[in-house]
């Protein structure tokens, strides 16, 4: 190695301690000659100066040369460093913030039907001199913005051609409690609070549960309703209505892994719900699940699920006892006059008998 590199080795290592504290720098040197000639002078590392004759000269300086300082903000938290195309002056870009943010980075000139994939919520879009697009982990990048009132509002999706989109996940009476896999894991599923979360996939088909946004649900009529899951279905949400049935259920059943569990629950004055493993809950907020019946009734229960079923009244029944109450009454009383008669006789034989003596 010869002295001259070393010595330019030493320098550049040695240049930050003496360099301006500039954190963007100039990138041109411009002339002030009739041509107004322009060379690059990256002025981190050189300085610029112009000759007599108003040409420009880009020297290496252990001062550098010529920028602007970036100074942040709460709002203005992040930037980057960009020159004007024309001058090579020094600016500081603050990408603003946004709601949702493009997912890719896309070239320009003969690179513009060129995409790659760029998370521009931490990386912006750049191109290469060839126009052929780059992601640039430096700032946040292009994005767009959500109406909404609160972060529950919506989540950043994408529209079927790939492009990204809001969608709102508006409020809603009751919300689902379960996510769902798909394809071969369709079987599998998990505990998810629709009210504040949302039901996704992996790649793989499992279900995630996703905060920051709502999940599916339903809106109901009313105040006077109580949430449950779909009849048939855990993965939807159903509103009930109380009523005043004939006869109400008095047992709970669960759900998946606990589908043969049941709970005692007397469900005229309370109703069912199921935890987040699937069992089943009795909760006393308002009345539950039962039939309504017509005509003479009498309230039945099955024996393992507890559910309320209508059962015919024999109405014969009050008739038969009455019978039943007349008859002994008759015997009862038959008997008396009997028992009273032959004493009668008897007292009627001994006063005959004691005349004779």
């Amino acid at each position: 190695m010869g002295t001259s590199s070393m010595y330019k080795i030493l320098f550049l290592s040695l240049l930050p301690l003496y360099m301006g504290a500039f954190t963007c720098y100039n990138n041109l040197c411009v002339g002030t000659d009739a041509e107004k000639t322009t060379i690059p002078c990256d002025q981190k590392l050189n300085n610029c100066t112009v000759g007599p004759d108003g040409t420009p000269a880009c020297t290496l300086s252990s001062e550098g040369g010529n920028g602007v300082n970036c100074t942040t903000t709460e709002d203005l938290d992040e930037y980057y460093c960009d020159n004007n195309a024309t001058t090579g002056a020094a600016m500081c870009v603050y990408p603003p913030k946004h709601d949702c943010y493009d997912t890719t980075c896309t070239g320009k000139d003969t690179f513009n039907t060129t995409t790659i994939p760029c998370d521009q919520s931490s990386n912006r879009c750049g191109f290469e001199e060839t126009g052929a697009p780059k992601c640039i982990n430096t700032t946040r990048g292009n994005g767009f913005e959500c109406k909404h009132n609160s972060t529950l509002d919506f989540y950043c999706g994408k529209t079927e051609e790939g492009a990204p989109q809001c969608v709102f996940t508006p409020v809603k009476s009751c919300y689902v409690q379960f996510c769902q896999g798909s394809g071969d894991k369709n079987t599998s599923w998990i505990a998810c609070d629709g009210s504040k979360n949302r039901c996704d996939l992996t790649a793989d088909g499992a279900p995630s549960c996703v905060p920051g946004a709502r999940g599916g649900g339903v809106n109901c009529n009313g105040t006077d309703f109580y949430c449950s899951e779909a009849e048939g279905d855990p993965f939807s949400a159903a509103c009930q209505v109380p009523s005043n049935y004939s006869c109400f259920n008095t047992k709970c059943g669960g759900i998946f892994n606990y589908s043969t569990t049941y709970i005692d629950c007397n469900q005229d004055t309370h109703h069912c719900s199921v935890d987040g493993t699937g069992y089943p809950v009795c909760l006393n907020t308002t009345s539950g699940a039962g039939v309504l019946c017509s005509g003479h009734f009498s309230c039945k229960q099955d024996k393992t699920s507890g559910a309320a079923a209508c059962g015919k009244k024999d109405v014969l029944l009050p008739l038969w006892i009455l019978l039943g109450v007349i008859f002994v009454v008759a015997v009862v009383a038959a008997v008396i006059i009997i028992i009273r008669f032959k004493r009668s006789r008897a007292d009627d034989r001994h006063s005959l008998l004691t005349a004779a003596y």
